[in-house]
């Protein structure tokens, strides 16, 4: 729940100031802000020998059959919990594009 309501991707340095977080249970979670946007970034820069978000899907469309691949760039559908993040679709694109993927 607080990374589908919370968390965000960063973009143009923005932070947001809201870091308390009140559960369902009225518990409150008090959360570095770096954090709300540290946790969704490391889809776009894991560590170790996993594939970013942008890098599994250049691969992905990039092994399809060549007369299959503009199709499949324009037709990218986000969904699941992580879709929710705030931005994810506009991060998303921005590093597509300058992999000069679309």
């Amino acid at each position: 729940m607080i990374k589908e309501k919370y968390c965000y991707l960063i973009t143009e340095g923005e932070i947001r100031k809201k870091n308390t977080i009140r559960l369902a249970d009225e518990t409150k979670v008090e959360l570095p802000r770096r954090a709300l946007f540290e946790i969704p970034a490391k889809l776009f820069q894991p560590s170790g020998s996993y594939r970013s978000l942008p890098q599994a899907l250049i691969h992905s469309i990039s092994s399809c059959d060549k007369e299959y691949q503009d199709m499949m760039w324009s037709n990218i559908i986000l969904f699941g919990g992580t879709s929710l993040l705030s931005g994810l679709d506009q991060y998303l694109e921005q590093r597509l594009r300058e992999e000069n993927c679309m």
